[in-house]
């Protein structure tokens, strides 16, 4: 009955906007409504996190576009235009409801029918597959290679179509700002007139209609500077494509082949236009609109690459080309997180499936301490059907961008597991990346796709009924935009290794749901896919934590590295700069132990890393004498955490044997399988100077020697001078758990004696 309303209202709804259109001038309408919702301010397009705008501009452009010549010359009024906007969203509006019950119905629906629905709302309401200057970066990169062969086939290159649908966007932006003063002039007259009117002790009837109107003298100025703006805008907005100003004249048959490409126009248009593969709006008398500039850009790839596709020969070339860009693309990122001494690209490695006579290759490896990720990139296509929700299209284009992926990095591992030394060769440079048995704790399978996959790459487990991933062993797989934002973020290499270690076990977890990459990398940065870390009232039991696609912050930084706002937004973790600076100095040392000590930290919840931040900051403030440590203690369920500050003038062999002992002691004193020791050296700068590390992993079992040690343990854990000692029945300062008196009480008197 839900359905049959949600249809009823659809179609209610759409008779309404096209009984409206039916009253007015198409053209201007559609003009003013791709205007008004284009040049929206900074803030207000940040706060436009799923794509509506856009949405909107479709939804009219889909009615109007049929009406064009109807009522030519009408002035779109403010009524109007705000009665087609209010209609056009709730026609969507409803849509997108409709679409998300049939998803949440889950007994009517199959996994797959879920997955089709929520794929279709998504590409209702989210559009673009990255930032414009992404795409356009992509399509003059690979397809702009091959400018002549698409200007013989076509009439027009792909450079020069990257360049018109920027150079249309520059135009709106300069009609506006060439008459945005007169705008504000006509708004400002009629705010006055408002004042005057409301001061006024005794108005006619048609001031005290004036007055009635606009109610308030912000609605007076808002109504008026836009009902100038939808008086305006229409006539000099639409432009012929020819008349645009670039580098290079643009001839009548390039404006033409790109309308042919991916425009609509009235005699074009039928019951059945996807209208999202149009971008291009052409007006009757040939003028064009630019619907949204994300969303043309993707179609105009599409469009480039199945023209492609009808050469064979040259669909093969062109396919090479494309791979070997997303390797080196790909390559290139994450030189931004990791030396390039520790990556490796188009390595060769012995056939495991072939008893090793033959060779096989792997795109690109990187080896960071005890840490291997293993890449595979994909540059296959991802079709608009599959957006759409056709899942047997879904089904082939996940499967050749990442299950294919996957299986070959599987072949790897298979080759590093078989052998004492497994040795990878680097193609071009011949250098060997060689892997000890035993030498790795962690390996990531890596598949690395040229598009987005509409946000499937961080739900592989809710397609695994389309035949995927049969054994539920899934990759971290990632596009390349959202690769190229994640690296520009403020963090180590051990972050983003840690950062997949969650996103795996989100992807496994029916506790957690997300959406996309950028949603789910940004609550990382907030509370490293925690449930610990999130706001969760004590207590309170929860089914579902639903974590929404979220570009927010990347939208800051998009427009900042365009110019647009003047400081970067913050991409660092959210934890106490103690930790943060812990962390930088820990992915510095050259031992692979700092490294994997880095992620077990990254492991532990918010309060024991702010108690951790608290002992750090109180060691580096202390000054110590020779041979006299100082340290804190805490503990989880299964890893205890030291930390030890000594002076500079103590040796180094000394603090090492302490540091070893102390590691030891306090794993086994609280029967835990892990234990990490930090050392510092105490300066009273407040600076933190790391000094000596130690990690120990090893099932817990009962040792009379260490119990021995504990017996007879050393007695130079002193306080530093600067501390109050504890009371007899209170916790010792030593970090112990014991009280005073039957822990360090003893030693400090005999130390003091």
């Amino acid at each position: 009955m839900s359905n049959l309303f949600s249809e009823t209202a659809i179609q209610d709804t759409e008779q309404e906007l096209c009984n409206l259109l039916d009253q007015v001038d198409t053209e201007a309408m559609l003009s003013a409504m791709v205007a008004q919702l284009s040049l929206t301010s900074i803030d207000k397009a940040i706060g436009d996190k799923n794509g509506f705008h856009p949405a909107l501009i479709e939804t009219v452009a889909l009615h109007a576009i049929p009406r064009f010549g109807k009522n030519e010359g009408k002035c779109v009024t403010h009524s109007d235009f705000n009665q087609c906007y209010e209609l056009a969203k709730q026609y969507l509006s409803i849509r997108s409801i409709n679409r998300i019950n049939a998803t949440n119905i889950e007994e009517a629906s199959s996994n797959l029918d879920r997955i089709a629905n929520w794929l279709s709302f998504q590409s209702d309401v989210v559009k673009g597959s990255a930032y414009p200057e992404q795409t356009a970066c992509r399509i003059i990169e690979i397809q702009g290679k091959f400018d002549n062969w698409f200007q013989k086939q076509i009439g027009i290159t792909p450079t020069k179509a990257v360049e018109i649908i920027f150079a249309l966007v520059e135009y709106l932006e300069f009609v506006y700002n060439s008459n945005r003063d007169k705008f504000y002039a006509y708004a400002q007259s009629f705010a006055e007139k408002y004042e005057n009117l409301k001061n006024k002790k005794v108005c006619t009837e048609d001031e005290k209609e004036f007055l009635s109107f606009f109610e308030s003298v912000d609605n007076a100025y808002g109504i008026a500077f836009f009902s100038k703006f939808n008086e305006v805008i229409p006539t000099i907005f639409p432009v012929y494509i020819e008349n645009l100003s670039i580098k290079e004249p643009i001839f009548q048959q390039e404006a033409d082949a790109l309308k042919k490409l991916i425009g609509v126009s009235k005699d074009t248009i039928h019951q059945r236009t996807e209208i999202q593969r149009y971008s291009l709006y052409i007006l009757n008398s040939g003028k064009v609109l630019l619907g949204n500039m994300s969303n043309c850009l993707d179609v105009l790839w599409d469009a480039f690459e199945n023209v492609v596709k009808q050469d064979n020969k040259f669909y093969q070339r062109y396919q090479s080309d494309k791979a070997k860009y997303l390797e080196n693309k790909g390559t290139n990122y994450f030189t931004r997180l990791f030396p390039s001494s520790c990556i490796y690209q188009t390595l060769d490695y012995p056939n495991p499936g072939k008893n090793m006579k033959e060779s096989t290759e792997l795109d690109i490896a990187i080896k960071w301490g005890a840490f291997l990720l293993l890449i595979e990139a994909k540059a296959k296509q991802f079709r608009f059907e599959s957006i759409r929700g056709d899942t047997g299209r879904l089904r082939t284009d996940l499967k050749n961008n990442i299950e294919d992926a996957h299986t070959q990095v599987l072949r790897a591992m298979k080759y590093i597991n078989t052998t004492q030394k497994a040795v990878f060769i680097e193609r071009e440079t011949g250098r060997k990346l060689e892997i000890r048995e035993g030498s790795i704790q962690k390996i990531y399978s890596i598949s690395l796709s040229l598009n987005h996959l509409a946000g499937t790459a961080t739900q592989l487990n809710d397609v695994r009924e389309l035949g995927l991933f049969k054994d539920q062993n899934f990759p971290f797989s990632i596009c390349l935009a959202d690769l190229d934002l994640i690296t520009q973020a403020d963090i180590t290499p051990e972050t983003f290794l840690h950062y997949i270690e969650r996103r795996l076990t989100v992807q496994n977890m029916s506790e957690i749901y997300a959406t996309d990459e950028l949603g789910l990398f940004t609550s990382y940065l907030d509370n490293r896919l925690d449930i610990r870390n999130m706001p969760i009232p004590h207590g309170e039991s929860i089914d579902r934590i639903i974590i929404p696609p979220n570009s927010e912050v990347f939208d800051h930084l998009a427009m900042a590295i365009r110019g647009e706002v003047e400081t970067r937004p913050d991409l660092s973790l959210s934890l106490p700069e103690e930790i943060l600076e812990l962390l930088r100095q820990l992915s510095k040392q050259s031992n692979d132990g700092a490294k994997w000590i880095a992620f077990n930290l990254l492991d532990l919840d918010n309060e024991i890393l702010g108690e951790l931040a608290n002992g750090i900051f109180e060691i580096t403030q202390a000054v110590l004498e020779s041979n006299i440590f100082r340290r804190f203690s805490f503990a989880n369920h299964e890893i205890v955490i030291n930390i030890i500050g000594s002076s500079p003038a103590t040796s180094l062999d000394f603090k090492t044997n302490h540091i070893i002992f102390r590691a030891k002691v306090e794993k086994y004193r609280r029967k835990l399988n892990k234990s990490i020791c930090i050392g510092l050296v105490c300066t009273g700068s407040g600076k933190l100077v790391l000094d000596v590390l130690q990690y120990i992993e090893s099932e817990w079992k009962v040792d009379t020697e260490i119990e021995r040690l504990i017996e007879i343990e050393p007695n130079y854990f002193m306080p530093t001078k600067q501390t109050k000692l504890p009371k007899r029945n209170e916790p010792c300062f030593c970090g112990s758990g014991k009280k005073y008196k039957k822990c360090c009480l003893g030693k400090m008197q005999q130390h003091n004696s």
